[in-house]
């Protein structure tokens, strides 16, 4: 198996993906598939406590992991796996994600599902539904990586965009009208200490 290791930057080109991370010195297994890490995702979307949150980890990425390695550490490596092993672009794209960088959350795993099957189906000839198995590092590649016909991609560019004085008034009210048209619904108030949690797992320095 290969391993996870802090702060290890992977080449697509060149390296094995990891299928197990190191806690307490023991190698233990992770679910790497695709499905395991968009549950968690939606998963914190849905909780407003932080143990929840913990606990929804264990539940998609290390169901039979031995209740003395859940810890700091098994959180601390879970996260790192889930952003992408410390690679800046995927942090990048979490933070979209999460709409941590702007407010405005580009993209939703739970409402745009459909749209993101038929982009991967579209451009890549995959079909996420009935796909064996898909890396959720190859999978976050590839849709970073769809180009900017797809729907997708142009309902995230609505959603993100910022609208400024060097746009005409006309600008404004076209792109104004296609994010209300697109927007996301107002996420699950969370609470602060939630709230802190994501900024920090985007950043990488949570601690528990």
């Amino acid at each position: 198996s290969q391993e996870l290791r802090k702060g290890q930057k992977m080449n697509l080109l060149v390296d094995h993906l990891p299928d197990a991370i190191q806690v307490r010195g023991i190698e233990v297994p992770i679910n790497t598939d695709f499905r395991a890490s968009i549950l968690y995702n939606l998963a914190v979307d849905r909780q407003t406590k932080p143990e929840d949150v913990l606990r929804a980890a264990v539940l998609h990425y290390v169901p039979d992991i031995p209740i003395g390695l859940i810890c700091q550490e098994l959180f601390e490596k879970l996260n790192e796996f889930y952003l992408g092993g410390k690679n800046e672009a995927q942090k990048k794209q979490a933070e979209r994600l999460k709409g941590l960088s702007n407010g405005k959350p580009g993209y939703s795993f739970e409402l745009d599902a459909d749209l993101i099957h038929a982009a991967f189906m579209g451009q890549y000839g995959i079909d996420l539904n009935t796909v064996e198995y898909l890396h959720w590092w190859k999978f976050m590649t590839l849709f970073g990586g769809l180009n900017d016909s797809c729907e997708i991609v142009k309902i995230i560019g609505y959603r993100t965009m910022k609208l400024d004085s060097k746009m005409s008034m006309e600008q404004r009210k076209y792109y104004k009208n296609l994010q209300q048209r697109y927007a996301l619904p107002s996420r699950q108030k969370k609470s602060a200490e939630i709230r802190e949690m994501e900024q920090m797992l985007v950043a990488g320095t949570w601690s528990g």
